[in-house]
């Protein structure tokens, strides 16, 4: 949207941007350039607004490290209070990008009542670029119409905004898949399907590469299905090789199954994949939603399934996503968490029904992180809580009791969390001090705390200390793992070896 210049200053507005988790820090002024004046309506001359040309807008901002999870904090002032209700029309565009990551884009209206001088606003900030973001103000009164217009620019250094998490390992039933410290993309495990992508349907024991794909930044498995995230956003999937369980999830416009990987069509630049049992999501840098594979999860309101990517429907502004079985969730640019597809509670909107289109969350905000899994979904906000809803038969909930939850509950006595992992009826917990913690069904061991008793609560898992991440399998049977300085180490059971009790270190990896 362009917003015109004029030579004359009618009205001085004040711009303060500011992080929103922590707005007592001293502000320091960057990339001012700005202009503020009268239209050329016949109205202007009807107006009681003060004209202060020695009045220019500003634009103040935090220093760029001290901006949380891209959340700004925008006040929108007058200089004098005015007797009508002064509404501002406000927009924000990435200019022109030198990345696939930008700024993303909002065009919105607030009202500073009569009487007042100052609204505060919300500013999304979700990638760091070199590219500016442009501010742009229509500033009209209740009775008077357009009275003026306003820009601005403002830069957020490099890095001061996190992207979406990308796990380098990525554990499903009976096979896991990782990208080690050489960035080899390997993968072992139960391959009949031709999971493994090592161009046979054969199993292996001891992880085995992946090929015709390199330069893979993540790797998410499905079912009977994988798909890797390239440097350069593009995606390849491969498996699903017999037809009973390929349903287009390898997106590459066929049901026909792959023993190696297969470029998905159509997409634009990806910065993050998360696959289902036969589905997969993507986030473009745009920061909307792409799935492909199984309908009814797709997020497209429709049940039919997809061979090529779909559009998720009415969500804009995504940081981060997470499937599961057979649903998707998003964290927004507002800390808010979005779900779609099945639904045994597990899309926390208070209800059970399946939904094609993303449904908000209930009651749950602040959120940096989602893990969504077979029957119940957790999140972990800013503030290092977490949070789980769905099904509970097994504890998988954390809040010592079986019973389930149609909307997120509070996992207790977790503090400081960084990451949370969801699995069939298991979910682990990445602190501070990265230590890991587990909960739920352990009949495989899939506690990691050498018994085969589930557990109401979070348990520690002993023996791993400096854990990086963690990766949980949505299996029934499946195994866990943590990425550590010592290497990956794993517990529970991968279907082709005894049930392991406590984390062991993968050879070969």
């Amino acid at each position: 949207m362009g917003f015109r210049k004029h030579t004359t200053t009618a009205l001085a507005l004040g711009l303060l941007v500011g992080a929103f988790q922590n707005c007592s820090s001293g502000f320091s002024s960057i990339d001012l350039s700005s202009d503020l004046a009268p239209t050329s309506s016949a109205q202007d001359s009807n107006s009681s607004l003060p004209i202060d040309p020695a009045a220019p807008l500003q634009v103040l901002a935090q220093d760029s490290s001290q901006i949380i999870d891209g959340i700004l904090r925008a006040e929108i002032r007058l200089n004098k209070p005015d007797s009508d209700n002064i509404t501002v029309h406000y927009a924000t565009s990435p200019g022109t990008a030198t990345t696939p990551e930008h700024f993303f884009a909002i065009d919105d209206s607030v009202t500073i009542p009569a009487g007042q001088t100052s609204v505060t606003v919300q500013l999304p900030v979700l990638a760091s670029g070199t590219a500016p973001l442009t501010f742009g103000l229509n500033i009209k009164s209740t009775s008077k119409g357009l009275i003026g217009r306003a820009t601005a620019q403002l830069t957020i250094a490099a890095n001061s905004v996190a992207g979406p998490f990308l796990p380098k390992v990525s554990v499903a039933q009976h096979f896991a898949c990782g990208i080690n410290p050489q960035n080899e993309l390997k993968c072992w495990g139960n391959g009949f399907n031709g999971q493994l992508g090592d161009g046979t349907n054969v199993s292996r024991n001891t992880p085995s590469p992946v090929i015709g794909v390199s330069q893979v930044k993540q790797v998410s498995a499905g079912d009977w299905h994988v798909c890797a995230l390239t440097n350069q956003g593009a995606v390849s999937c491969w498996g699903a090789v017999t037809n009973f369980y390929n349903y287009g999830q390898l997106g590459n416009g066929s049901t026909t199954g792959s023993l190696t990987p297969v470029t998905v069509q159509g997409l634009p630049y990806i910065k993050q994949i998360s696959s289902g049992f036969a589905h997969t999501c993507a986030l473009t840098a745009q920061h909307t939603v792409l799935c492909w594979g199984l309908g009814r999860r797709l997020g497209n309101n429709a049940t039919a399934n997809s061979s090529v990517p779909v559009a998720v429907q009415g969500l804009q502004g995504v940081r981060h996503i997470s499937s599961g079985s057979d649903h998707t969730c998003a964290v927004t640019a507002w800390n808010t968490v979005f779900c779609w597809g099945g639904n045994n509670g597990k899309l926390g909107n208070n209800a059970t029904e399946v939904s094609l289109v993303p449904v908000p969350a209930t009651g749950l905000s602040q959120v940096k992180q989602v893990a969504a899994s077979s029957n119940h979904t957790c999140a972990v906000t800013l503030a290092g809580k977490v949070y789980c809803w769905g099904y509970n038969g097994a504890g998988q909930l954390g809040n010592n009791s079986t019973t389930a939850s149609l909307v997120p509950i509070p996992v207790p006595g977790l503090d400081g969390i960084k990451q949370v992992s969801s699995a069939y009826q298991s979910t682990c917990a990445l602190n501070g001090q990265n230590q890991v913690s587990c909960w739920g069904y352990n009949f495989f061991g899939q506690l990691g705390n050498g018994t085969q008793v589930d557990s109401l609560v979070p348990t520690p898992v002993p023996g791993l200390s400096n854990v990086q991440e963690l990766s949980l399998g949505d299996g029934e049977n499946s195994m866990l793992c943590a990425t550590t300085p010592l290497g990956l180490q794993c517990w529970g059971n991968s279907g082709n070896s005894a049930t392991v009790l406590l984390p062991t270190t993968i050879q070969g990896f």
